[in-house]
């Protein structure tokens, strides 16, 4: 297995890299209303992230995500659905 990679998914922003890193690699802006929780659209932010920004695939790592401890409960569920269903990520 490769380097994990660290996702820091915010209220505006996502950004990231791969761990041992002394920056993210990318910052995105980002419009999800997280009040919705739009498993589709973060499925396809999160696919864009690995191919577009980390230029690998998701299923070749483990993924760390750094996220507010005040983010609501359905949020992580659907996140962890995407990471470990839709793009297979290492677990």
């Amino acid at each position: 297995m490769q380097r994990p990679v660290v996702i820091d998914i915010g209220s505006k922003y996502i950004q990231g890299g791969f761990s041992g890193e002394l920056q993210p690699r990318f910052r995105v802006e980002h419009n999800l209303c997280f009040a919705r929780y739009n498993r589709v659209c973060l499925s396809e932010l999160l696919q864009a992230v690995f191919v577009k920004h980390l230029l690998t695939k998701p299923k070749l790592h483990s993924v760390v995500v750094i996220e507010d401890i005040m983010s609501p409960r359905g949020l992580r569920n659907m996140l962890i659905t995407v990471l470990l269903r839709d793009l297979q990520v290492s677990g």
